[in-house]
């Protein structure tokens, strides 16, 4: 009988993959939320910029590509030059970002651009990425002029959004701001109050 080694939860393979597209995900659905001027569409997996953008948004001031790096370990300075010089690389009109998400060695503390691409850091806490999603949904629930929902309604919104937008990165599609706003009000009609 042959047993096989379990490896610790996280420590690679299909959960490191998962655990990336659910960052970037999140990342997205808070840019969706938070950016001002308003978000008018976001496109998560687009076909631009040679494949180096996790997604796209565009707004009032233009259009701006993000990519998204997560790890549970530290990231190097020599890495994170590397994937700004690529991002500056492929960008055309685009205002392109590095969000890193995870550890950071202090020679990365002061670092806030590279070139032309802005390097932004958040820490690796899944649960309060979904929490901060949550409250960004109340805060455009608000601004939105829809009906508000208890923070237990906003974080299942919150998950929903998500698996909505991961379903989109499949194709590439776009999710305008008006079918974002489509999205909450159903929601809210099916929701048991």
């Amino acid at each position: 009988m042959t047993t096989t080694a379990q490896k610790p939860p996280g420590a690679g393979g299909g959960s490191v993959a998962i655990r990336g597209f659910l960052v970037q995900t999140l990342v997205a659905l808070l840019d969706l939320m938070q950016v001002d001027p308003p978000v008018t569409e976001i496109t998560l997996e687009p076909a631009l910029g040679d494949e180096q953008f996790d997604f796209v948004w565009k707004d009032s001031a233009g259009t701006h590509a993000t990519q998204v790096k997560s790890t549970t370990n530290y990231f190097k300075k020599a890495d994170v030059e590397k994937w700004a010089r690529k991002l500056e690389a492929a960008r055309s009109t685009e205002q392109c970002r590095l969000l890193l998400v995870g550890q950071f060695h202090l020679n990365l503390q002061h670092v806030r651009q590279v070139g032309n691409v802005v390097i932004e850091k958040k820490n690796l806490d899944l649960p309060g990425l979904l929490n901060e999603a949550a409250q960004g949904i109340a805060m455009f629930r608000g601004a939105a002029g829809l009906e508000p929902r208890p923070g237990a309604d906003n974080l299942l919104a919150a998950k929903a959004l998500v698996a909505e937008l991961e379903v989109y990165a499949t194709e590439s599609r776009t999710l305008t701001r008006e079918a974002f706003i489509k999205l909450l009000r159903q929601w809210v009609t099916v929701a048991p109050p």
